[in-house]
């Protein structure tokens, strides 16, 4: 493999292709979770060689945890807010677009703009210690990386104000309604949309066709790329320590994206956080762990046969939702008879996904018991051994409440199934569950993670 795969550069081309697009009506058609997620990934390795790329990489961890808070507003907006406009307020699902729009542009404005900043700085940092030619200076005295870092700045401007412009004009709606404006901009919401697209359309091509054309010139310089290969060769791999807390790190995040998508949620029919997406984290996650939990067979072929099950529900769901609405059960007894079996195979998905979390939970608890064992030295063997069950019974404990959590919120979930039409509200449950089965979890992480770094200390500060 060439040094420019073994440092993960793929990656953060994969990321760019999620990131160039605009947001319209707080719709995102290319989700930035997934660009954000790429770009952790591929600056996995590099960070390990510059502490500014480490820093960078934790500012996209920030901005993927925000992106996933945009996916919940989607869901606010167009999942329980759009489908009563004939009961609420004008203004309410406008009014919740412009301030959900405004809230991340300035999120993304703080976050994501130092993100950009530190990885420019961090790649020329390499640059400068690695000798690339991509650090030569143009005729006013720019670097590619300053030029790339101003640029990325100036582009998550534009897409911000350009994605907030058309919201805006629900403000003129309600001036208009009180006289105090002849014109109601908001009736030409659909045009003013389209004349903001397009410019941040052209805006992002160009970005992503400049980030191209640097990361082309990265890959090229094949002395940079092996320069940076033979530094991580010497100064990372024979760090077992910081490898082993890396990849932790790593699994962890797949391991809690995983249980954000747990919650099932739908958004207009649809499934907005589909089951299938944290099976296939979980199982990526156990396969980064591979040496450290040992898992058994049965756990893939689990995983596989979840997957099935999530992949055919949201088939069925799809082809559901194409010919028919909720309502439509009540009176067409072909639309009730697919919509039984649509909801059979719902409940069936929501058991698999929970065995999976289950199945998650009882390897890391293995995991704890075989490499976080209490050490009291030579001489106090039974110590010792007393003290690790005692570990091992707090930690039992921990999990037995997320196991519960999950154990409501799949209850919550299928309940939802049935009481969706009776009470639109009742989403609200399991998406609380959701977020205190998420926060459990993540605690438990983090503790997991001081204990690892604790047991197996990496030889150099990154």
């Amino acid at each position: 493999m060439r040094a420019s795969g073994k440092l993960r550069f793929w990656w953060i081309t994969a990321a760019v292709l999620f990131l160039w697009n605009p947001m319209v009506g707080m719709r995102d058609y290319l989700p930035d979770c997934l660009g954000y997620l790429f770009l952790v990934i591929g600056l996995s390795r590099l960070s390990d060689l510059n502490d500014t790329l480490g820093e960078s990489q934790g500012h996209f961890r920030t901005m993927l945890w925000i992106s996933l808070g945009q996916l919940a507003a989607q869901y606010l907006i167009y999942g329980y807010l759009s489908p009563q406009e004939k009961i609420l307020n004008r203004y309410e699902t406008p009014g919740w677009i412009l301030l959900f729009s405004f809230l991340f542009f300035a999120l993304e404005c703080w976050f994501l703009i130092q993100a950009y900043r530190t990885l420019f700085r961090g790649l020329q940092g390499l640059a400068e210690r690695c000798g690339s030619t991509v650090h030569g200076q143009d005729r006013k005295g720019k670097t590619a990386f300053e030029k790339m870092s101003r640029f990325s700045t100036v582009f998550v401007i534009l897409r911000g104000i350009l994605s907030v412009i058309p919201e805006a004009t629900t403000l003129t709606s309600y001036e208009h309604e009180v006289e105090k404006t002849t014109t109601d901009l908001y009736n030409y919401l659909g045009a003013i949309r389209a004349l903001c697209l397009i410019p941040a359309i052209v805006l992002g091509f160009v970005w992503m066709v400049c980030w191209g054309v640097f990361l082309i010139r990265l890959q090229k310089d094949t002395d940079f790329q092996t320069a940076l290969w033979q530094k991580y060769e010497t100064q990372v791999l024979p760090d077992t320590g910081l490898l082993l807390n890396r990849r932790l790190g790593y699994a962890f995040l797949l391991f809690r994206v995983g249980m954000v998508c747990t919650a099932g949620l739908t958004l207009q029919g649809r499934e907005f956080l589909p089951d299938y997406a944290a099976i296939s984290l979980f199982l990526i996650g156990i396969l980064l762990l591979w040496n450290l939990i040992r898992p058994k067979w049965w756990i893939f072929a689990a995983g596989a046969f979840s997957l099935a099950v999530s992949v055919a529900q949201t088939a069925l769901g799809r082809s559901f939702f194409d010919r028919y609405s909720l309502p439509d059960a009540q009176y067409y007894e072909e639309a009730y008879d697919r919509l039984l079996i649509l909801r059979s195979f719902s409940a069936l998905e929501v058991v698999c996904t929970l065995l999976c979390v289950f199945g998650v939970l009882l390897l890391l608890y293995r995991m704890i018991g075989r490499h976080l064992p209490v050490d009291y030295g030579a001489g106090a063997g039974e110590l010792s051994r007393e003290a690790t069950r005692k570990k091992l019974k707090e930690y039992r404990k921990r999990f037995l409440c997320i196991g519960l959590a999950e154990v409501l919120l799949a209850t919550g979930r299928i309940a939802n199934l049935f009481l969706e039409e009776r009470w639109t509200w009742f989403w609200w449950i399991p998406l609380i569950l959701t977020g205190i089965s998420v926060l459990l979890f993540s605690i438990l992480m983090d503790d997991l993670a001081e204990q690892f770094r604790n047991q197996y200390p990496a030889k150099q500060d990154i």
